[in-house]
């Protein structure tokens, strides 16, 4: 029992297993007894809190502690002390079952085992363990028993469970490698469940850390793996063992276990983008670290629900997990659901495992026991699984019928997929079909251009294309992108010839991709075309004045003159605001001659400083700018100098008074 790890989650949706068509749903659903947990506990993560809290689900723990050695004697991995025993006691008050595994890996030790070649007697070793701690039974763990000692393990295990009964009655269960066929293993299924309590499959690492990237478990797998062994062991004593992990592969490297926690924080810290695979049952994705990609497969919400669903639905009492500690929550919670509700199952009655593009086809299918009012989503994918897209609802009729009609528009191989999301009473479920499309239809070719390939940015460019053969009303979509991912420009439709054309504006400067786009339809196939232009940014014009300080007097004429570089013709617009006040008033709007000059007259209306502004406020092609001059508007020399007269005769007129009164006065 390898541990082999990575799980994940993204539970989106409430989902279930595909079915053979030999399984039924009968009309309460197929309710039956609770699903009960053979817990599988590892030394090395010992997470006992999983025992106290959630002892309600367990029929069995089985603490991975013990292993054999070279000699044959069973010694404990782990010191047992007050936790183990403490664990032990919980679990048996609590009446659970307490069957510790004990292990052996090596197939050259298990054959000297089996033959009886070490010195100590194994079955005597197991049963001192069992009657010392006061264990309920022994969980084997041999792995790898050569084929040709399968009778020989057989005989083993006949003989442990006879000399078990001696002192107690005690259980014993296997676990084994699992196998969908008749195929000539060390492990015999039919004659190990005629002799032990119960046979447990170890149905994960299908893909494992040495080979190839892929699903750990695959749900048709253990579909394939559970109608096997049901034809060699009785369903009261087949327990089926699944992953609570998943697996990190570094492409052409050794995989690395990942927990559902570790899977999902890399998923956000990379944002990368997490997909569910309806066929395999399992989450995965991938990513890049260190210029190496890593694809990761693990177990979620939806795959504890689906093989948990799985195991219900042939009838099975027990499920095991590898291992107790690392699953997360939502598979105790699909646990939970799975025993409150009964059984649902969509099956598709008809539909065209092959068909032509753009013609109708009906899909009929049924949501079993008959549930009716129900809302099926139907969804469909072209890329193998990684979009789906939402094409209809469809609801079903009083005896839980339903029909959808699928009209493809594009040739290839159509996922399709049908969901129910349970109700109150009921478990959801999925089914899948896949549909093969082909398309008969006339190739399409598109030409692209533009007027500029260097355009200044905000300014005009003429995107403009044929399609052939010409389509008269084609509809071509235009796009643009700058980092990868597509922007629609517009839509444009094909004149007689096929000829299209459309005027746009880029708004920032860089690199732009632009592609037009023709759809298809029934009779012409789609096509596409792509070009590239450098959108440059716009150049700096400078405006220079004949002079930045000006001096004037109030009633003359200012003169504001200058010639703009690079030397051109231009509008221009000429503000101004005196010093007291932040606010600008509009004073003209003049353009420049063919050499870039300007000027203009201006009388201020009274004294003080100016703050003239002549400003371009730019073009598709020329970036905005201004300059600024300073006006000193004083009164005319003629008015001063009478001014002053006045005030020196009223002066002189105040002086001679005060001469008189003092002459008066004496």
């Amino acid at each position: 029992m390898n541990a082999r790890i990575i799980v994940l989650c993204m539970g989106l949706l409430m989902i279930s297993v595909a079915l053979t068509p030999t399984l039924s749903v009968d009309a309460q659903g197929n309710s039956s007894d609770k699903i009960k947990l053979f817990g599988w506990f590892a030394w090395w993560n010992f997470d006992t809190s999983k025992l106290y809290s959630k002892y309600k689900y367990f029929s069995h723990v089985s603490p991975f502690w013990f292993k054999v050695d070279d000699d044959g004697s069973v010694v404990p991995i782990k010191s047992i002390g007050d936790t183990f025993k403490n664990f032990v006691s919980f679990a048996q008050d609590k009446g659970i079952k307490v069957v510790p595994t004990v292990i052996c890996h090596s197939s050259s030790l298990i054959k000297l085992i089996l033959n009886n070649q070490t010195s100590r007697d194994m079955v005597e070793e197991i049963a001192k363990v069992v009657e010392d701690y006061g264990f309920d039974g022994v969980n084997i763990d041999f792995e790898r028993v050569y084929s040709s000692d399968r009778q020989a393990f057989v005989s083993f295990l006949k003989r442990l469970k006879l000399r078990l009964k001696q002192i107690g009655d005690k259980e014993v269960s296997v676990d084994v490698f699992p196998k969908t066929r008749d195929v000539v293993t060390g492990y015999d299924y039919e004659k190990i469940a005629e002799v032990v309590d119960y046979v447990v499959i170890m149905a994960y690492d299908y893909h494992y850390p040495g080979g190839s990237p892929g699903p750990v478990a695959p749900i048709w797998w253990i579909q394939d793996i559970i109608e096997y062994a049901l034809t060699k062991v009785p369903s009261n004593k087949l327990i089926i063992g699944i992953p609570a992990y998943g697996i990190d592969w570094p492409v052409g490297g050794t995989g690395k276990a990942v927990t559902y926690g570790s899977a999902i924080s890399r998923a956000k810290a990379l944002r990368v983008k997490v997909l569910y695979d309806y066929k395999e049952g399992e989450y995965h994705y991938s990513y890049t670290a260190g210029r190496r990609r890593h694809e990761v497969w693990f177990s979620g919400p939806a795959s504890h629900l689906d093989r948990l669903k799985l195991i219900k639905k042939f009838g099975l009492k027990y499920v095991a997990v590898w291992y107790v500690g690392i699953e997360d929550s939502s598979f105790w919670n699909a646990l939970d659901e799975v025993n409150r509700k009964n059984l649902s199952d969509i099956v598709i009655e008809t539909y065209p495992k092959s068909c032509k593009g753009y013609e109708r086809y009906e899909i009929k299918g049924r949501l079993e026991p008959g549930i009716p009012k129900a809302k099926i989503y139907v969804m469909y994918s072209l890329d193998n699984g990684a979009t789906w897209i939402l094409d209809k609802t469809v609801t079903t009729d009083n005896t839980g019928g339903f029909v959808y009609e699928f009209l493809p528009t594009k040739g290839g191989v159509y996922l399709v997929l049908f969901q129910w999301n349970g109700s109150e009473a009921y478990l959801g479920d999925y089914e899948l079909v896949t549909i093969r499309v082909t398309l008969i239809q006339t190739k399409t070719y598109l030409t692209l251009k533009v007027n500029n390939t260097s355009p200044v940015v905000g300014s005009y460019v003429e995107i403009s294309g044929k399609i052939n053969p010409p389509i008269a009303g084609a509809q071509i979509d235009l796009y643009y992108s700058t980092d990868g991912s597509w922007i629609k420009i517009s839509s444009v439709l094909a004149d007689d010839k096929g000829e299209f054309k459309y005027v746009w504006r880029p708004q920032t400067e860089g690199k732009y991709c632009i592609k037009a786009r023709y759809n298809g339809s029934k009779s012409y196939a789609p096509s596409e075309h792509t070009l590239t232009i450098e959108v440059q940014p716009k150049s700096s014009l400078k405006i220079n004045l004949a002079s930045h300080n000006i001096s004037a007097v109030l009633g003359e004429w200012v003169k504001i003159s200058g010639y703009v570089e690079p030397r051109m013709s231009v509008n221009l617009k000429i503000y101004f605001r005196p010093e007291y006040t932040s606010e600008w008033s509009f004073m003209c709007e003049i353009s420049t001659n063919s050499s870039g000059e300007f000027a203009h007259l201006w009388k201020p209306y009274e004294t003080g400083n100016y703050y003239v502004k002549v400003a371009f406020e730019g073009n598709p092609y020329w970036k905005p700018t201004y300059a600024i001059l300073i006006v000193h508007v004083e009164e005319k020399r003629e008015e001063m100098l009478i001014e002053l007269i006045l005030v020196l005769i009223i002066v002189a007129v105040a002086a001679a008074l005060i001469v008189v009164k003092k002459l008066l006065i004496r």
